[in-house]
């Protein structure tokens, strides 16, 4: 199984930030939501949660580990949108790949690390 590491920065302020996730390009595939050995959340394809007020966030990490198949014949790319909202700004990213061949499994893995407002 492929595997897909990315890590990014979110400026957090005091409001509660919300993560949303969506599997995407016509694939399936499930997300979970982990600060520490704590499960926040766990879903299928589209997955939203509430991580809490920023100021709790800062200084710390989240990491989203997502397990995406490619069930369409068409093409054999694989991605997961996040958007986080809540902080400095509204941010969406994306971790894309392409996997072997039909049917084929890649994991993702995202560390998301909250700073401070500069």
């Amino acid at each position: 199984m492929k595997h897909v590491k990315k890590s990014v920065e979110y400026a957090v302020r005091n409001a509660d930030v919300v993560l949303d996730i969506t599997v995407g390009s016509g694939q399936i595939g499930s997300s979970t939501v982990l600060r520490g050995d704590t499960e926040l959340a766990s879903s299928g394809s589209i997955l939203s949660v509430n991580l809490g007020p920023g100021s709790a966030l800062k200084d710390t990490d989240v990491v989203v580990d997502s397990q995406v198949q490619d069930i369409l014949a068409q093409t054999n790319k694989v991605s997961v949108l996040y958007v986080l909202s809540g902080g400095v700004k509204k941010e969406p990213f994306v971790a894309k790949t392409t996997v072997a061949k039909d049917l084929d499994m890649c994991r993702f893995t995202t560390t998301i690390s909250f700073v401070g407002a500069s």
